[in-house]
């Protein structure tokens, strides 16, 4: 019985693998930071430029279509000035994807695509640095801390790429924050990114 219990699981395992795909993505990520008084209405966009490295395993639900889950790293700076003063942020996120993902041909070797849902964005590190006349006031604030912003937010997001010879692909996706991630009773902050990617398809 253990023997034969092992053999099916050693099929499904190998059925599953035969038409499940890893897909490794890197690429350059626009977040914006939103931060709203809710008394007076007054707002503040800040954007951040950076990169953002994803790994991700697609498993067939039905033809050409996949449950994707994963894992994504984006590094975010930022740069700015106050009065008197100038900063910059480093960001650091971990995002955990489940998304639904569909394809159709469209041509010889090359297939459109595009994927839906969450993730689940942790903040690992959040990091402010001042300046002032070019010169450094003191030690990096974490953000988290200091500025009572929360780490957690569930991002809604969609994704549309192009694929090339079932193997790579050319990504445009755009994330939501839906969260308040501010701690404060009278702030309110947004998250939002755009993101442009390549893709390869390992199996």
């Amino acid at each position: 019985m253990k023997k034969l219990i092992l053999t099916l699981v050693a099929i499904t395992v190998t059925s599953v693998a035969s038409f499940a795909q890893v897909v490794f993505t890197a690429g350059y990520t626009h977040d914006i930071f939103t931060a709203s008084v809710k008394e007076t209405g007054f707002q503040e966009k800040v954007p951040g430029n950076g990169a953002f490295l994803k790994g991700a395993y697609q498993f067939p639900i039905a033809r050409n279509t996949f449950l994707e889950g994963g894992l994504r790293l984006d590094y975010v700076g930022v740069k700015g000035s106050r009065i008197l003063t100038e900063y910059k942020e480093t960001w650091l996120y971990a995002g955990i994807p489940l998304m639904v993902s569909a394809k159709a041909p469209v041509g010889s070797e090359l297939n459109i695509g595009f994927s839906v849902g969450p993730t689940l964005n942790i903040g690992l590190l959040s990091e402010e640095q001042v300046y002032v006349n070019g010169q450094k006031t003191g030690d990096p604030l974490n953000k988290f801390d200091y500025d009572g912003i929360s780490r957690f937010d569930i991002l809604v997001g969609a994704n549309l790429y192009l694929e090339l010879f079932n193997q790579f692909r050319i990504n445009v996706g755009y994330d939501l924050g839906t969260f308040n991630t501010s701690k404060e009773s009278n702030l309110k902050r947004r998250f939002s990114r755009l993101n442009i990617g390549l893709s390869y398809v390992l199996f």
